[in-house]
C-alpha cells in the first residue's frame, strides 16, 4: 500500500511531492502492514525504495485489532510510530488518529471503496 499510494499521477501531485521531501528529509517510512511478508510486503517495498531513494521502508506485521490498539497507545504516549497503516482499521475513522489523504490512484477505486471522509481506500477485497 505505501507504494501504491505514492505512484501515479494526479491532482494530488503537490501533496505528495511535499510528503515525498519530508520522508526524504526524516529518510525512512514506518509501515504497519496486515499484508503477507514475502508475497506482498517485501516486493512493495523494494519498489517504493527504487523510486524514492533515501527513504527506507521499515515495517511491521500485525493484525487489524493490534494495529488499533497500537496506534491508540502510540497516540495516547505522545509517541505516533506509523506513517503509513493497512487493514480493518474503519474504527479509527472516527478518532483524530487516520488522518485524510487523496492517494493518487484513488480515484480510479469505485466510490463503494473509499471512506467517505477520505481516511482510508481498500485496496483488497
Amino acid at each position: 500500500m505505501a507504494a501504491s499510494t505514492m505512484l501515479g499521477a494526479s491532482a494530488g501531485y503537490a501533496q505528495d511531492e511535499q510528503r515525498i521531501a519530508e520522508a526524504k528529509k526524516e529518510g525512512e517510512v514506518v509501515w504497519y502492514t496486515t499484508l503477507l511478508v514475502d508475497p506482498a510486503v517485501r516486493p512493495l517495498v523494494a519498489a517504493f525504495e527504487a523510486k524514492y531513494p533515501g527513504v527506507k521502508v521499515r515495517f511491521a506485521l500485525y493484525n487489524s485489532g493490534e494495529i488499533a490498539l497500537r496506534l491508540i497507545n502510540e497516540a495516547q504516549a505522545g509517541k505516533t510510530q506509523a506513517d503509513v497503516i493497512d487493514g480493518a482499521i474503519a474504527s479509527l475513522y472516527k478518532t483524530d488518529l487516520v488522518e485524510p489523504y487523496q492517494s493518487q490512484v484513488g480515484s480510479d477505486y469505485a466510490k463503494q471503496f473509499a471512506d467517505e471522509g477520505g481516511r482510508g481506500t481498500a485496496f483488497s477485497v
